[in-house]
């Protein structure tokens, strides 16, 4: 099986500061749909900026296709924690998801597909109707919707996603897993889960972050009827104890 990423004996530092990731090595095959776990400063948020190209490591190495990160970048989808909108810059809502295309636009310029491709996505998303409003005009679940479309909207062959579900209801959160539903076996995709210890059923597996990564399989031999809190299916990380993430936050900062 392709592998879409593969991260070997990978350390990172910010400078004068702890190492954030030390000693890394996992792979992620093509078609896989994992998420990201650990405690807050672990380092989740660093690795998804490393595999994108967006830092450098240290040290290590880190393979998008069998090719670099910034080699492979067209080929990524993106999506932020968060971004904090300026009302100096008054940017439409169209124009934010069709920043997912630039890479594609040697003049800026966006062409009839690109513009369609856009609202096509913002469609599947529900979101249409947000295409004129400004976005610092937008609640915090309508932009996560929005930066979501703006990662989608360039058919990338990798989708990661930063916490796409945070500040959001259930609703949005439910629609979430439907999408994942639909994008399995057409794109490969790690999303980031603020959870530590059960995450949604449509994962294949979980990859625990704390300074070093450890992978997880998900059991649903679960204690309590925990689709009925989340209102989906969930399934319990498999926690290992050499990974130590549920027994306080990692030391380490920049996440």
């Amino acid at each position: 099986m392709t592998a879409a990423i593969e991260v070997d004996k990978l350390y990172f530092r910010y400078a004068e500061s702890s190492p954030v990731l030390e000693d890394v090595s996992f792979t992620v095959n093509s078609g896989d749909v994992g998420c990201i776990v650990g405690p807050n400063g672990g380092g989740k948020t660093t690795l998804l900026r490393l595999i994108c190209g967006l830092l450098r490591p240290t040290s290590g190495a880190i393979s998008i296709f069998g090719r670099s990160p910034a080699a492979a970048r067209r080929r990524i989808g993106y999506m932020p924690q968060s971004v904090a909108p300026d009302p100096a810059f008054p940017i439409g809502a169209g124009e934010v998801v069709l920043q997912g295309v630039l890479r594609s636009c040697r003049h800026l310029f966006f062409s009839a597909e690109d513009r369609r491709r856009a609202a096509a996505v913002m469609a599947q998303l529900g979101i249409e109707e947000l295409s004129g409003r400004r976005f610092y005009e937008l609640s915090g679940g309508q932009r996560q919707r929005l930066l979501l479309a703006r990662a989608l909207v360039g058919d990338p062959e990798l989708l990661l996603l930063d916490e796409p579900t945070a500040g959001t209801d259930v609703l949005v959160q439910q629609d979430f897993q439907h999408l994942l539903g639909e994008l399995r076996g057409k794109v490969t995709i790690l999303v980031v889960s603020h959870h530590l210890q059960y995450v949604s059923s449509s994962y294949d597996y979980a990859l625990c972050v704390n300074r070093r990564v450890h992978r997880h399989e998900l059991t649903h031999e679960l204690p309590f009827e925990w689709d009925k809190v989340f209102s989906f299916e969930v399934g319990r990380i498999e926690h290992s104890e050499n990974c130590a993430c549920l027994g306080g936050s990692s030391a380490a900062d920049g996440e």
